[in-house]
């Protein structure tokens, strides 16, 4: 059945025949393909991988043509990247409020 290879994603086509989302398969040309491979995050994909429509941003469709693609469409929304940058800035905020807080200790030592 096919589903969506993208990280954390869980469409599939059983149920959602009545949905606007849909499955694209991964690009024969190689470069493009390892453009789409890159971008969603995974180690190993399926025999026939596919991506649903939900990690395209509207301007990589043609207008008026349905769901296709634009020659240079790349998939670019994912919520597992999204994530793990709001991880990243959590933790560089921690450590620059650690480093304040060090500071602090260490001119009220000074103080002392």
């Amino acid at each position: 059945m096919p589903h969506c290879a993208a990280f954390g994603c869980n469409f599939q086509s059983k149920g959602n025949k009545s949905s606007d989302v849909s499955l694209h398969s991964f690009p024969s040309d190689k470069k493009r393909r390892k453009e789409w491979e890159d971008a969603c995050g995974r180690i190993q994909l399926p025999k026939d991988p596919r991506l649903c429509s939900r990690h395209f941003s509207p301007d990589a469709f043609e207008a008026f043509s349905g769901p296709q693609f634009k020659p240079n469409a790349v998939p670019s929304i994912f919520p597992h990247k999204e994530s793990k940058r709001m991880r990243i800035s959590s933790e560089i905020r921690l450590t620059q409020t650690i480093f304040m807080l060090q500071c602090l200790l260490k001119r009220v030592r000074e103080v002392k």
